[in-house]
């Protein structure tokens, strides 16, 4: 072969087709760091204990005797993170739970919080988009009657009974 028959790439084509294929190699690798060899990993990969924590979720969904989906064992670490805080108001939602706390709400009864007095039931609090508060009811009115039942002397707690039917 004559040197002129022999086809030589300049270096800008080169770099063009060689870099966007390195660069797609370490995004991938990014995200799977453990297919990195382990000098690499140990390099790029800081935080050792999520590791040991990812491995153990990914050994337990796997090994196990039945089968357990990452996403449970996800949502119970991430729990008991949260309760290992101590706090009483702190607490994990799944995503399912988060959903339904952001939902509006949907109510059983009227949608009120009540205390009991002789005369009847004391109207503590309304919630908002409840059937109570659509009707008008007010906290501190006095529920005395539903459906010409009387409510002296009733235990909130004690005597639930569905009446539907006005309210006096």
């Amino acid at each position: 072969m004559s040197p002129s028959s022999t086809r030589r790439f300049p270096p800008a084509i080169v770099l063009a087709v060689l870099l966007p294929a390195l660069l797609a190699a370490g995004l991938w690798l990014g995200g799977h760091p453990e297919h990195l060899p382990g000098f690499l990993r140990s390099a790029f990969v800081h935080d050792r204990q999520s590791l040991v924590v990812d491995e153990a979720i990914e050994r337990i969904a796997h090994d196990y005797y039945r089968p357990v989906p990452t996403s449970k064992l996800n949502d119970a670490s991430l729990a008991g993170a949260v309760a290992s805080l101590g706090d009483r108001f702190s607490h994990y939602l799944t995503p399912n739970e988060f959903k339904e706390f952001n939902a509006p709400p949907h109510f059983a009864g009227i949608g009120v919080s009540v205390e009991p007095l002789p005369r009847g039931l004391l109207i503590g609090r309304v919630f908002n988009s409840s059937p109570a508060s659509r009707s008008g009811l007010k906290a501190g009115e006095l529920i005395v009657g539903v459906d010409g039942r009387r409510l002296r002397g009733i235990n909130p707690e004690k005597d639930r009974r569905p009446a539907p039917g006005r309210i006096r």
